[in-house]
């Protein structure tokens, strides 16, 4: 189903009872659920919430007792566990765990049991509520889905982003014929300042693929990224690409 990753940093609490809660996530599952909710039901979805730890059920159910009680009537809030067999139309997943939590208490957020049970109880859309980066930094079944996320998150922005630049699409193509092989990111943001080129190949090569005779576009930003040390490619009139291929076909990594 289509997926959703919301990014809560930190928050991560381990009483000693022995299970776990995150306040700043189960504030984030009420307002996603009270935002969307008129919305799913226009449709005729059901929904639920899952999550690994108890109390962190316990905590979600009073936070939506005390702000929105009709929806604690027709969304479903419990652990991995008990949605063993169940499924909903929307599924919620508030993962609980960050970078601080203890080896044993992220490998029992992250069984590969729990995880399934919260991806496959999903029927149309399944929505991560949890700290990305503590998710992707660790190789385990929670990790795995966190990149599987990402990955399709980065795919639908870079096929907006050539949908809305026909010649990005053309110079792709030209670029797989002339046999690029370096990695490239589409529509990527240089960290080093607000710059958004088209392509992104390593940390320092830049292109923009202009096509006017002329470069006319984000001319501060490209003067900006060469004063950075980025070397900034410009990709001008399409008659003239192969010219600019053989030029910086080291940079572009032609094969």
């Amino acid at each position: 189903p289509p997926t959703q990753w919301i990014d809560v940093r930190g928050g991560y609490e381990h009483p000693d009872s022995g299970s776990a809660r995150n306040r700043p996530q189960a504030d984030a599952v009420v307002e996603l659920l009270e935002r969307s909710w008129r919305a799913w039901q226009r449709y005729g979805l059901t929904v639920g919430v899952v999550t690994p730890f108890r109390k962190q059920r316990d905590l979600i159910v009073d936070l939506l007792g005390r702000s929105t009680a009709d929806l604690l009537h027709v969304v479903r809030v419990g652990t991995a566990d008990s949605f063993q067999g169940d499924e909903r139309d929307v599924m919620v997943l508030s993962t609980v765990v960050d970078g601080s939590a203890s080896d044993r208490l992220r490998g029992f957020a992250a069984s590969r049991n729990r995880i399934n049970v919260s991806v496959t109880r999903a029927r149309r859309q399944l929505i991560v509520v949890g700290d990305l980066d503590a998710a992707l930094s660790v190789d385990d079944t929670l990790g795995r889905l966190a990149h599987y996320i990402q990955s399709r998150s980065d795919r639908r922005e870079r096929d907006e982003h050539v949908a809305q630049h026909p010649l990005l699409a053309r110079w792709l193509t030209e670029a797989d014929r002339w046999g690029c092989d370096k990695a490239m990111e589409l529509a990527p943001r240089i960290e080093r300042s607000d710059c958004r080129p088209d392509v992104r190949i390593g940390a320092d090569v830049a292109v923009y693929v202009d096509g006017a005779a002329e470069p006319t576009r984000d001319l501060d930003a490209k003067s900006q990224l060469a004063e950075e040390g980025v070397m900034v490619i410009r990709f001008g009139h399409p008659d003239d690409w192969a010219q600019t291929f053989e030029t910086f076909a080291d940079q572009l990594g032609v094969g």
